[in-house]
């Protein structure tokens, strides 16, 4: 059958107890390790199909890291505060593309997005969540900043690739 291992008064390390569970083929299924004060300083756990879902701790059992290792080979990595806030998520997909959220007391503060291709998007929000604005860049080298006054779009600012611009103007009062 199965089998854990656990291990005590561990030194030279920043956890002194450690447990790790094995399933009845002998694989390792889980690993935990504590701090001295019985708090969490790391935890994983391996599915079957591969897929581990990793956690960090802080000196005082907060978690700070959570890394999600998918069986089709994506990892989303969030990172939290002291007081257990999500203030990032890395996704980084099977196809290379990596998507960047980062957060700011509960709301969106930014998006970074990187694709294989090589294409770029960044997304900024005010501090209300409300999206400011949104840049482009597109593989041909053509690219795009649309603002948001907010989150109602005013103004977009285009750079073709060949190399003109084009400017529109969106929402605008007073004018007839």
């Amino acid at each position: 059958g199965s089998k854990d291992n656990s291990y005590y008064n561990i030194t030279g390390q920043s956890y002194t107890t450690q447990t790790q569970h094995y399933d009845k083929n002998g694989k390792l299924t889980s690993d935990t390790r504590w701090h001295s004060d019985n708090s969490l300083a790391y935890s994983q756990v391996i599915n079957s199909d591969g897929s581990k879902v990793t956690d960090l701790y802080d000196s005082t059992g907060h978690k700070i890291t959570e890394i999600q290792n998918k069986a089709d080979g994506s990892i989303v990595t969030d990172t939290y505060n002291t007081s257990g806030a999500l203030t990032q998520d890395v996704v980084k997909t099977a196809a290379g593309n990596v998507i960047t959220t980062n957060y700011s007391g509960g709301l969106t503060a930014s998006i970074y997005v990187v694709n294989a291709d090589g294409s770029k998007d960044t997304k900024l929000f005010d501090s209300a969540g409300n999206l400011s604005s949104d840049y482009a860049l597109n593989t041909d080298g053509s690219s795009s900043t649309t603002v948001y006054a907010s989150g109602v779009k005013t103004k977009m600012y285009v750079n073709n690739a060949d190399g003109t611009h084009d400017n529109y103007f969106y929402n605008i009062t007073g004018q007839t």
